[in-house]
């Protein structure tokens, strides 16, 4: 959820940053997300304008209006406010504590993975929390790595005094390493040499600049740019692929799922030349597999209200043959 800078913007932060974060660290994580789930409820009951937006958005997913339509809106509030605020709690996680907040769904796949010895890249979407998989699989003892990239465009003063620098001090104290991917991915591959893991998004970023190649898919009938470059870094050293998603659990607020892997051979048809290369091929696939889980609960979709024409969705011509948009760092 995109939110513009202003003054209420810079003095909510220094709540957040200073009494509220103090208060959040003493209480235990599945407590923290409900103080946490009742501040998206707040900024629901008060934004009619964004509220609408999100109604909006979600039609363009296919959802009609309803009451589930105002259900997925007002946990997408919720969604926000526990993707942004959760930092407080992760650097804190314990074992004991991560299994009051979550679970493990498909494992199996990943452990078959690396017995091949080569590493596994686990392809992530903006849905749910977005750092807590790299906080639990650190926790079990593997070695993982999470490329990601902040967005620094249009920062008030205090937003990057403050919110920004007390924000990467805590991500650095999360379990599991961080590597910005304009600092160069060389870390991350000799994270997948030791057979180490390597998060990526795999559904770009929900801020006006990209970084890479993309490809254009259908997302809930949409055309929107999914980037290559986790599938690029698995086919060049040879690790797996697998789709991985931050789900909403049925008995703990979270379920890590891992899905089975996507294989080069189960997405290009075979014999074919003249269709799209196989990293668009696993583009389309993942975009496939997330379409799933994103209906399932609309809600969770990070940036739900960039999800219309201009801003995720595509409205430029269709890109060369071959599928792809080359799309070094730009801003729209």
């Amino acid at each position: 959820m995109r939110v513009r800078e202003s003054f209420l913007r810079d003095f909510l932060r220094l709540v957040a940053w200073y009494p509220f974060r103090f208060v959040v660290e003493r209480l235990p994580p599945r407590a923290a997300l409900a103080v946490f789930r009742a501040l998206g409820d707040l900024h629901w009951a008060v934004a009619a304008d964004k509220r609408r937006r999100l109604e909006r958005n979600l039609g363009r997913m296919g959802l009609a209006p309803g009451q589930a339509m105002r259900r997925a809106v007002r946990e997408n509030f919720r969604n926000h406010y526990v993707s942004q605020l959760l930092v407080f709690v992760y650097p804190r996680l314990a074992r004991e504590s991560l299994a009051d907040i979550a679970d493990f769904s498909g494992l199996k796949h990943l452990d078959a993975a690396l017995a091949r010895g080569r590493g596994a890249v686990l392809i992530q979407a903006h849905l749910g929390p977005e750092q807590l998989a790299l906080a639990a699989l650190s926790l079990l003892g593997r070695r993982a790595m999470q490329i990601g990239c902040v967005n620094e465009t249009g920062l008030s003063a205090v937003g990057r005094g403050v919110s920004l620098r007390l924000r990467r001090r805590y991500e650095g104290a999360i379990p599991g390493e961080m590597l910005d991917a304009r600092e160069g991915l060389l870390p991350a591959f000799r994270v997948l040499r030791e057979n180490g893991l390597v998060l990526c998004s795999g559904d770009g970023a929900g801020w006006l600049r990209r970084l890479g190649e993309h490809v254009l898919v259908r997302l809930c009938g949409q055309p929107v740019l999914f980037p290559t470059g986790a599938a690029r870094m698995a086919l060049g050293c040879g690790a797996a692929i697998l789709p991985l998603f931050v789900v909403r659990g049925k008995t703990k607020p979270f379920t890590v799922t891992i899905e089975p892997p996507l294989e080069p051979s189960d997405v290009q048809d075979a014999g074919r030349s003249d269709g799209p290369d196989v990293e668009t091929r696993i583009a389309r696939e993942f975009a496939r597999r997330y379409e799933r889980r994103l209906l399932d609960d609309p809600g969770a979709m990070r940036f739900l209200d960039l999800f219309e024409p201009g801003e995720l969705i595509e409205t430029k011509s269709p890109a060369p043959p071959g599928g792809s948009y080359q799309t070094s760092p730009r801003t729209r």
